[in-house]
């Protein structure tokens, strides 16, 4: 495995994800992202740490254009290699779940319903 690789796509990921310019999308299962390229993508997720339970590792997935998996890596398999791996791979991993949800959207669109003073949020009925 070729360590240096997989050190420089997270921190590439970490950086493109930082300044938007990267687009995640959610996948078929719970928390776990992607971000497709012309040839290839890459998911994210937390998963559960193997020898200790109580904590978390980010788990980077790469799938080539066949969409078999080619590559899967922790941020603990690159940590000797790229300085804070953990804190830089859990800050985009985060990141790419609100862009996938379109969290900042939603909260928009709430917070704007709420400053409305033309919106009745009760509806007379309900009383």
């Amino acid at each position: 495995m070729s360590y240096e690789k997989l050190a420089k796509i997270a921190e590439l990921l970490y950086e493109r994800t930082k300044n938007n310019n990267i687009k995640w999308e959610a996948t078929e299962s719970h928390d776990v992202f992607q971000a497709s390229f012309s040839h290839s993508s890459v998911r994210i997720e937390e998963t559960q740490n193997k020898f200790n339970r109580h904590e978390t590792d980010i788990e980077i997935t790469v799938i080539n254009e066949d969409g078999e998996v080619v590559e899967q890596f922790t941020d603990e398999d690159i940590s000797e290699l790229l300085e804070k791996s953990y804190q830089k791979n859990g800050g985009y991993t985060k990141k790419a779940r609100r862009d996938a949800l379109g969290v900042d959207v939603t909260l928009d669109e709430i917070i704007e319903v709420l400053s409305s003073t033309d919106n009745n949020l009760i509806d007379d009925d309900d009383f």
